[in-house]
């Protein structure tokens, strides 16, 4: 098919295969090359990055633009924090991810749910929270749920539930 350049439609007729890419430099094997409903870019022969119809980008590795810090996309997803909140005496949200609502349940006692559920019961959860100089604890509560989880905080193990002036919650796990 004969490459066609046109003002109004673009380029057309443009065909090529990962080993044979349509638009390519010297290296004949790296390149662009279009598929059904994408766009993928090749080197040494393989395809390494995939812009589909939807918007998304598929790769395997990121990395920064020195070459010497990389995630794999596996590592992002697990690695990542899913949600967190940082929250001003059990009542106010001071900032969040993920997090759709903060209910207080009482001195120390509240309930963070998410925007996106988890896949089970089964996620981390870490927390931390502070009077002044004073460190609590602080600690989810046993029956965490798929789309919400029950923080307590005390001034130790033993002591009735109070709040403190700061607190934050941070989750990791599937979704």
């Amino acid at each position: 098919m004969a490459l066609n350049i046109n003002g109004t439609t673009g380029i057309s007729g443009v065909d090529g295969s990962v080993s044979a890419p349509a638009l390519q430099g010297t290296d004949s094997n790296t390149g662009i090359n279009f598929a059904s409903d994408t766009v993928n870019i090749n080197t040494g022969g393989a395809t390494r990055v995939i812009v589909d119809s939807s918007g998304n980008l598929r790769a395997g590795t990121i990395t920064d633009s020195s070459g010497s810090n990389s995630s794999t996309t596996a590592q992002i997803a697990q690695g990542r924090a899913k949600a967190w909140i940082t929250i001003s005496s059990t009542t106010t949200i001071l900032d969040s991810f993920n997090v759709s609502a903060l209910s207080d349940n009482g001195a120390g006692d509240f309930n963070v749910t998410f925007d996106t559920d988890f896949a089970n019961d089964d996620y981390c959860a870490s927390t931390m929270a502070a009077q002044g100089d004073n460190c609590a604890f602080s600690c989810v509560d046993s029956s965490q749920a798929v789309g919400s989880c029950r923080v307590i905080t005390r001034t130790d193990r033993t002591s009735g539930k109070t709040d403190f002036t700061i607190a934050h919650v941070i989750f990791f796990g599937d979704q």
